[in-house]
């Protein structure tokens, strides 16, 4: 499988893994945080699926080797309406966070044999409209490529 192959198969089976999230009203990708927000017409709650950078882990294949293995980080990006006032969405923002974290934590990736999604973190984070709460989730998987 090529490297963009990968990438491909990695985008779609988190999309397959969130798809009928409770209580959100659209899931996609995204370019960014921004990007979901500003979109015109979108429905929230809603979840974007940016992809991440991939470094390499340091770990050696064999003296000679094309393989790399690397680690791939894939954030996800939730957006909650506030219905009334500036924290009112929160607890909503916490239950997706929580749902999507329950579901990709340890689900197996196609992209490498044996590797898993690892939940790393989730962070609120700012957006230009007063009437949104946002957070990212980020999730990491191990990668092999080259091969």
């Amino acid at each position: 499988m090529s490297d963009a192959g990968r990438y491909a198969a990695m985008e779609a089976e988190i999309v397959a893994a969130l798809t009928g999230l409770a209580g959100v009203a659209t899931i996609g990708k995204t370019l960014s945080l921004e990007d979901l927000v500003q979109r015109d017409g979108i429905r929230k709650p809603a979840v974007g699926i940016i992809e991440g950078a991939a470094e390499a882990t340091g770990e050696k294949i064999g003296i000679g080797s094309r393989r790399i293995p690397a680690r791939v980080t894939w954030e996800i990006a939730v957006v909650v309406q506030n219905q009334r006032g500036a924290v009112q969405g929160r607890p909503t923002l916490r239950s997706i966070l929580e749902e999507v974290r329950d579901r990709l934590h340890c689900l197996d990736s196609t992209g490498t044999r044996g590797s898993q999604y690892r939940w790393r973190s989730d962070a609120p984070t700012q957006v230009p409209a007063d009437d949104l709460v946002a957070a990212i989730a980020t999730f990491d998987v191990n990668v092999i490529f080259g091969s």
